[in-house]
């Protein structure tokens, strides 16, 4: 049987995949190529959401709900590696933390928060750099959200719904323990990523002393200067089009890093409307006050206005 160990359960427009791209330097870690895999949310059965555009969310495909499809993503890991699943999806999902304590007794939780009305502005963008959104007015989306939600609509859209935190980690610490959930901060993320990875990998019980290049900010959100552009980046499409030979040259980390590059700079980012931004962070106060105190954080200069 061949499981992970140590999960980046989240949150969803968090960092994760800077995460998983950093990790996946480590010579210690083994993280597949298939991003986030989120067996543990759909484990057996098809997810099904719907979507306010006509096109299915790609997680109704994406996600790997065959086990022997699942376990298949980790033979190629050497024995003495450790397994991660970097699936957002996994702090959200409720079955999600007790079936990982249940099949992976030894699992190990990494949880990365950002402010979440700045995480909801994220999945925004990103749904509207993906062309996945129709309402262009971010407050207009919002109002929209109870009404999606209760048509079953994918996760993407759950935009301040995704950033309710509390309940979310309280399930991580009942199914794993605290001692094995380490929450992490977008902000610290950002502000020193190379101390971030170490502690995930000491976490890890792994060598914290290797050095990541950390140079690339992966998977941002914004709207595409170039549609065209942006579709050719996107999904692999770069590897696709130039071929084996050119990943076999510069390396797979390198082309990769590339990718990312050309597509953030092909995005512009409009600004999240400061007033908007106070007044979502005021009626959100006391949740966040109450995941400060179940972390044991200050997030004052989440409630701060800046």
């Amino acid at each position: 049987m061949t499981l992970p160990t140590l999960f980046v359960v989240g949150a969803m427009k968090a960092g994760t995949t800077s995460v998983h791209r950093y990790l996946d330097q480590h010579p210690e870690f083994f993280v597949p190529l298939y991003e986030e895999p989120s067996w543990f949310a759909f484990a057996d059965r098809r997810p099904a959401f719907t979507a306010p555009d006509d096109r299915p969310p790609t997680i109704n495909e994406g996600a790997v709900v065959d086990r022997d499809a699942y376990e298949a993503l980790y033979r190629p890991a050497r024995a003495d590696q450790t397994l991660v699943d970097v699936s957002p999806t996994y702090m959200y999902v409720p079955e999600a933390p007790e079936r990982i304590a249940r099949l992976v007794p030894d699992a190990r939780a990494v949880v990365v928060l950002r402010h979440p009305v700045d995480r909801a502005y994220s999945s925004f963008m990103h749904a509207m750099r993906e062309g996945r959104e129709p309402i262009d007015d971010f407050a207009v989306a919002l109002a929209e959200e109870p009404m999606r939600i209760a048509q079953n609509c994918g996760f993407l859209w759950r935009y301040l719904d995704m950033g309710r935190y509390v309940a979310q980690v309280r399930r991580l610490h009942a199914c794993l323990g605290t001692e094995r959930t380490l929450v992490l901060l977008t902000e610290e993320l950002a502000a020193d990523p190379q101390a971030v990875c170490a502690r995930i990998v000491a976490f890890a019980g792994r060598d914290a002393s290797f050095t990541f290049d950390t140079a690339v900010r992966h998977n941002v959100s914004g709207v595409p200067r170039s549609r065209w552009l942006h579709h050719m980046l996107g999904g692999g499409r770069l590897r696709t089009v130039v071929g084996r030979p050119l990943a076999a040259v510069v390396g797979r980390e390198r082309l990769r890093n590339l990718q990312s590059r050309l597509q953030s700079r092909n995005l512009r980012r409009p600004s999240l409307d400061p007033e908007l931004r106070q007044r979502l962070t005021a009626q959100l106060r006391n949740e966040i006050r109450e995941l400060s105190d179940l972390i044991e954080r200050d997030l004052d200069h989440w409630i701060e206005p800046r």
